[in-house]
């Protein structure tokens, strides 16, 4: 499955995460209408794919989602937006937010406020995060915040020197180990 807006998907504009947590519930529930829902289900996702999985997990998935694995993600759509504009303009991030809010809550049609960490709160799936100690677009911070915030059994694999989703090809042993051990605690 692709964000919206990017790739062949459809749509004008991506929900980071926000809108695409339910196109990921509705991707579940096809796969259960056509494979039954005795299926196993994990979720993965990737940077802002990671932070999608993540809030669909805590939108009350379907019982056959058994874990997810989310690399690289950020805490909230927010805070991600004031970190990229900070680390990339001379320009303070209060100075233009409102703006930003404003239009990303009219074009979304959504309440941009909701967060990764605060969907996790009320996870009661596995969660494995992964993150590279050196990631300078979503800083490791965020993966604190959201192991923090996460209910539900959790671990939080953080591979040192890896930069923005870049984890499994700096330490693709340990990568696969950490998958393959979630796995096996997941059954």
């Amino acid at each position: 499955m692709e964000q919206r807006a990017h790739g062949n998907s459809e749509g004008e504009y991506t929900g980071f995460g926000l809108l695409e947590r339910y196109d990921c519930l509705n991707w579940i529930s096809w796969v259960n209408e056509k494979c039954g829902s005795e299926l196993p289900v994990y979720l993965y996702g990737l940077s802002m794919g990671a932070a999608t999985v993540l809030m669909a997990a805590g939108s009350n998935p379907p019982q056959n989602v058994k874990g997810v694995i989310a690399d690289s993600a950020f805490s909230s759509a927010r805070e991600i937006w004031q970190h990229v504009f900070e680390k990339n303009s001379r320009i303070p991030y209060s100075r233009v937010e409102t703006i930003f809010n404003t239009t990303a809550d009219k074009k979304l049609h959504t309440d941009t406020s909701y967060t990764v960490s605060e969907a996790l709160e009320s996870c009661n799936i596995p969660v494995l995060l992964i993150h590279g100690t050196e990631d300078d677009i979503v800083p490791i911070e965020m993966a604190y915040e959201n192991y923090n915030s996460c209910s539900a059994l959790k671990k939080l694999y953080a591979v040192n020197g890896a930069g923005h989703c870049m984890n499994y090809f700096m330490n693709k042993t340990g990568y696969e180990a950490e998958i393959k051990s979630f796995w096996e605690r997941c059954e």
